[in-house]
């Protein structure tokens, strides 16, 4: 299993057969630091085009912002003037009531974010895709574009069995996570 945190930063939980992967120093899963761009926009990691830099809730709200700022028309129009006042929530109510603009954006960052998971597909095998964190909030218009990677970047063998699934937890999954994670260690140790 495969769990994916789309939030201000992009994290992956990797679970084999029920344990965490942690890998050799305890970073398994830093999908977001792949490197998508080698032209793009500096990573708060110090690298340049990492995924993060694409598909975050950072990167959603500075591409919605930017666009505004260019006169792209959409709902969040009235915010031109006062683009900080956007919020994620606003992003998102916007491209469920049909903002074509705001609907772009999240397709494009769900498709970015596909090609990313594509690679996690590849080396894991995995039967599910869990997305959690603030974007899953955006539910199939996150999740679509995301599945029409994996199908256009998968091998077959690899994306026959997948499932695709948005976390009931929403942005708790992240906290829940960790709680779980630190006591199952703190177990281990007793």
């Amino acid at each position: 299993m495969l769990s994916i945190n789309v939030d201000w930063g992009i994290g992956l939980g990797v679970v084999v057969n029920g344990e965490i992967f942690d890998g050799a120093s305890g970073f398994a899963g830093e999908l977001g630091h792949i490197q998508v761009n080698p032209d793009g926009v500096l990573c708060t990691c110090g690298k340049v085009g990492c995924l993060d830099t694409i598909t975050s809730a950072s990167s959603l709200l500075k591409n919605i912002k930017d666009g505004l700022r260019q006169g792209k028309v959409s709902k969040l129009g009235e915010y031109k003037d006062r683009v900080e006042d956007i919020n994620l929530e606003m992003v998102i109510e916007a491209a469920q009531q049909g903002d074509a603009f705001a609907i772009d954006i999240i397709h494009n960052i769900g498709l970015e974010l596909g090609k990313g998971l594509s690679i996690a597909v590849h080396l894991f095998n995995p039967q599910i895709i869990i997305i959690d964190g603030v974007l899953s909030k955006a539910q199939k218009l996150i999740v679509n574009p995301i599945e029409h990677a994996i199908n256009k970047y998968c091998l077959t063998d690899f994306k026959e069995d997948l499932r695709i699934e948005i976390s009931q937890l929403g942005e708790n999954a992240k906290i829940y996570g960790v709680h779980t994670y630190v006591v199952e260690n703190l177990l281990k140790a007793v």
